[in-house]
């Protein structure tokens, strides 16, 4: 079977099977679909990393070479000189004693800082790897789409079914004659072969479309829940949010009971409210690797730098605003001895957060598929949106009760503004992923 022939325009030539008469390619056999692929599975591409790829069973679609010296040889310059930077940074971190909560603040804030630089370096020498080694290919089996990415011996495959393939086009190309094809893909877009020729490109659309019509008709298994019935099986206060909502509201009570019980002050209180920001950090993180996939060795790092130096930097202020004040006399508690008194009595209330946060996490993210038509981008983004209004008024709330000496009722108001912003935080994120899910 041949794909393209240069004395002929045709990406496919027809051909003449002794047993089965004149094929027009792509004649790829028919099966049934619920054969093939089950649907519940198929949410997105699924990605393979390989060192050994056999290609046989499949039509090859040709695709462009893209390689640049010149972009390579930037690069790697670049490369080497943020390396440079960074191995000095983590020296200096290595070499460094944190003796005081100050220091020791200051010391992570440099590591996550570090973490993120070290996310860039490693894109660089990506990126001079690519403009140096990287090929692309793609080919159609009998109910796929598989795109091949390939540095050297290691291939990373992406096999995209060609049941859920819709809105098949061909971008760009119409004055300079360099296209490529796009595809909406569960919900999101999908692109093959950049640099394509325009003629090529509506070539291979025109394959793989008449592949996708050359597939018998989807018949599903009854055991087999397509992904939309999914979220009918969930429990219904689960699907509603009640289910988190409700943890949510105890793991509000827990500090509540220790500012009755157990003489909890308003730092106390603040470095709780730090440590949520934390959790919050952590699922956030877990949230980033359903969405971004592969992309988690990349994004995960570059989040963790940021979102790390953010929170370094949000407990300086914590602890010299409320915990060690502005009053404060004497030398420095040395570092282990201050963290320990801050955060172990709160250990009751640090893991009912931890629950809660995981309660949401997997009956409202995971079980009712909140992940459906979110960016990672958009991701990295969420856990800021959460804390930085909440917190700025959190803080602002706090001086009052501190300045009045902490009565009780001050303290008991403060923990039910956070509780009721929890809730309206809840209640729009449920929205906003209900929006996304809608189309």
């Amino acid at each position: 079977m041949d794909w393209h022939d240069p004395g002929n325009s045709t990406v496919v030539r027809n051909h003449r099977d002794a047993a089965h008469g004149p094929v027009s390619a792509p004649a790829l056999p028919s099966v049934h679909m619920a054969q093939a692929v089950e649907l519940r599975k198929a949410l997105r591409p699924r990605i393979r990393v390989l060192l050994k790829d056999d290609p046989r069973g499949s039509v090859p679609l040709t695709l462009p070479v893209q390689k640049s010296v010149p972009l390579a040889i930037m690069f790697g310059a670049m490369f080497v000189i943020f390396a440079y930077v960074d191995f000095r940074t983590i020296r200096g971190l290595l070499e460094r004693k944190a003796d005081t909560v100050f220091h020791v603040a200051g010391t992570f804030f440099e590591g996550f800082w570090a973490l993120a630089w070290t996310a860039g370096v490693l894109v660089l020498l990506g990126a001079t790897l690519l403009m140096l080694f990287y090929r692309q290919s793609a080919r159609l089996s009998v109910d796929r789409l598989i795109h091949v990415s390939r540095l050297g011996p290691l291939r990373v495959l992406s096999e995209y079914e060609l049941a859920r393939i819709r809105n098949l086009r061909v971008e760009g190309g119409k004055k300079s004659g360099v296209a490529r094809i796009q595809f909406d893909y569960d919900g999101g877009n999908a692109e093959l072969g950049d640099g394509l020729e325009r003629s090529m490109a509506e070539q291979y659309v025109q394959a793989i479309a008449e592949s996708i019509a050359a597939l018998a008709p989807v018949t599903v298994r009854p055991e087999a829940a397509q992904p939309e019935e999914l979220v009918s099986q969930v429990p219904p206060v689960a699907q509603s949010g009640y289910l988190s909502a409700i943890f949510l509201v105890a793991a509000n009570l827990v500090p509540i009971a220790g500012v009755l019980l157990l003489d909890w002050n308003v730092a106390d209180l603040m470095v709780l409210f730090w440590a949520e920001n934390v959790v919050i950090g952590l699922y956030a993180l877990l949230k980033l690797a359903v969405v971004a996939r592969w992309w988690v060795v990349v994004a995960g790092p570059a989040f963790l730098g940021h979102y790390g130096a953010f929170l370094a930097i949000h407990f300086m202020l914590v602890y010299h605003m409320f915990v060690r004040g502005n009053g404060a006399i004497g030398p420095e508690p040395a570092a282990s001895t201050a963290l320990i008194s801050l955060f172990v009595p709160l250990w009751p209330a640090l893991l009912s957060l931890v629950i809660s946060h995981g309660v949401s996490f997997f009956c409202n993210f995971l079980a009712r598929r909140e992940y459906v038509g979110r960016k990672a981008s958009e991701q990295t983004a969420e856990p800021y949106r959460r804390i930085a209004l909440m917190h700025v008024t959190l803080i602002l709330g706090a001086w009052p009760v501190l300045l009045l000496g902490q009565p009780l009722p001050a303290l008991l108001l403060l923990l039910v503004l956070k509780t009721v912003m929890d809730l309206w935080a809840h209640r729009k994120e449920r929205a906003a992923a209900g929006r996304r899910r809608a189309p």
